[in-house]
This record gives structure tokens, C-alpha cells and sequence, in this order.
């Protein structure tokens, strides 16, 4: 989106070179839509492994969407751009962060490249109100735009020589989103059931989405639903009580979810017909 916002204004011939990488942890990194827009416009294009990347060097240099260490000496001035209003949601995956957490507002931050984590002056930010349910391949629409209108301003103040104007950040407000793993993707049961769906949502495509385990087999959970809750004598967490069209409805700490789509980890295909009826999701 970044690039392609760039190049439809014309500004093809001020990129040097784009750096891409590919990130195993998602289903879906862009990365080879990258190389192939930018070699259609001529631009450079290395790998980040390239040792050609480590030689770069050049008045000003954008990272979106990076989540590497960069050199900042070999540049004039690093702009980084963050997925969350700075100061809040420092660190790693802050949109999924944001999501799972019900944030109204999302939004994207420029700053000026720092040691610490995302602590760099704030050159320009901007935000979205977005309403949930919402998955994640739309939340990331929605900020794809907001970094598409910050780079070209500020691209614009760059080739008119303006001044930038970074603003330091109120360390004091500051949070932070830590690095998620594959047990980060597992399904707690135990919490609400509006807190799964959102779960759910966050981590779907492009990642690779939520899970949970059925008698040791592991089952990818891309879409639920939220069911009006029953006075239950006992909470049994993560059992089935019911089925609804041949969906299982289970159990939550506060709620019920109906598991509209999921698939074995092993395949593509959508579960169509369950193993049993009573299940206990753990």
C-alpha cells in the first residue's frame, strides 16, 4: 500500500531502494508483491539478507512495518512507522494487541529511529475509530491508508526542504506490546467470550491464527460467534454444551462461542462434520 501510494504520485524516482523481508510467522507477508511492484517501476530491490543491505547508506531511510535491528549511523534520519498512537502499545505486534484489547481507535505513528523501543520524536500520527466485530485483515487495511497519507506529507515537507517538526514522546504515558509466540495463539478458555472472539479476529489472515487442542490434536479456529449465555450450575471451561447446525457451542469464563469455521492444523479444509459431541477444548 505504502509503495504503491508513493509510485501512483509520481515519487518512483526518489526511491533509491526498497528492502524487503520475509516473515515466516504469518501465512501471508506481501513480501513477493513487494519485489514484484517495485521491479515494474524500476526501483532496486534487495533481500534483507542481501549483504548489499548492510552497505546502504543515504540521507533518509523509511522502515514499515520492520521489526529488525537497522543500523541508524549509515542514515542521515531513520523515519520509523508504528502500528499504535505512540506512546502507547511500544514493541511488538501492537495492532493485534490493540484488537484483542477492544480499542476503539487504531492508528499509526512516525518517529525518528531510537535505541529503546519506539521512543523516538513523533513526527506525524494519525487515527481510525473502527467498530467491532472486525477482523484483522480490515483493521490492516485501515492503518495501510493512514501510513499511505502520513508518508506522502511527509515525502512532501522532505523535497520542499520543511522542517519536520519531531515532537518528543510523554514517556510517562507509555505501554508496551510484547513479542507473541506460538503459544501466544492458543485459545484461553477461561476468558470471556467477548474477549476470545476479539482474539479470534486478531490473529486471523494474514497470521496464522488462533488454536486450541481436541484430544491432543491441534484445531486453527478462524471464525466464532457469540451466544447469549445460560445459567450454568458449573462453568465447565472449553466443553461443548449444545450444537447449533452441526457447530459446536462451548463453554467460556463468561459467555458462549459458537466455533463457525476451523480447520486441523494439518489442513486447509473447513471441519465439517466434528469427531463427537461431547468435546472439551483445552
Amino acid at each position: 500500500m505504502v509503495l504503491n501510494r508513493l509510485i501512483e504520485n509520481g515519487q518512483s524516482a526518489n526511491i533509491d531502494t526498497v528492502v524487503v523481508a520475509q516473515d515466516k510467522g504469518v501465512e501471508e507477508d506481501y513480501s513477493e508483491d513487494i519485489k514484484k511492484q517495485a521491479h515494474n517501476n524500476s526501483i532496486k530491490v534487495l533481500s534483507r539478507t542481501d549483504s548489499e543491505v548492510s552497505k546502504l547508506s543515504g540521507k533518509y531511510a523509511f522502515a514499515i512495518a520492520w521489526r529488525w535491528l537497522i543500523n541508524t549511523t549509515s542514515f542521515e534520519m531513520l523515519i520509523v512507522f508504528h502500528d499504535s498512537l505512540l506512546p502507547k502499545y511500544r514493541g511488538f505486534a501492537p495492532l493485534v494487541a490493540q484488537l484483542i484489547n477492544g480499542e476503539k481507535k487504531i492508528g499509526v505513528t512516525a518517529i525518528l529511529a531510537s535505541t529503546g523501543y519506539d521512543e523516538g520524536p513523533i513526527l506525524s500520527q494519525e487515527s481510525a475509530e473502527i467498530e467491532y466485530p472486525i477482523k484483522v485483515e480490515h483493521a490492516i487495511e485501515v492503518i495501510s491508508d493512514l501510513y499511505g497519507r502520513q508518508i506522502e506529507a511527509i515525502f512532501e515537507k522532505i523535497l520542499q526542504k520543511e522542517d519536520l517538526n519531531p515532537v518528543s514522546q510523554d514517556n510517562s504515558e507509555a505501554t508496551y506490546s510484547i513479542w507473541r509466540d506460538d503459544e501466544d495463539l492458543r485459545i484461553d478458555w477461561n476468558l470471556s467470550s467477548d474477549r476470545i472472539k476479539r482474539f479470534v479476529d486478531a490473529t486471523g489472515f494474514p497470521f496464522k491464527g488462533a488454536y486450541t487442542r481436541l484430544a491432543e490434536k491441534r484445531i486453527v479456529i478462524t471464525h466464532v460467534e457469540l451466544i447469549k449465555d445460560l445459567k450454568l450450575e458449573f462453568r465447565h471451561v472449553g466443553k461443548t454444551i449444545r450444537f447449533e447446525e452441526g457447530d459446536p457451542v462451548v463453554i467460556c469464563g463468561d459467555g458462549l462461542i459458537r466455533i463457525r469455521n476451523a480447520k486441523w492444523h494439518d489442513s486447509q479444509e473447513k471441519i465439517i462434520k466434528w469427531p463427537m459431541f461431547r468435546m472439551k477444548f483445552v
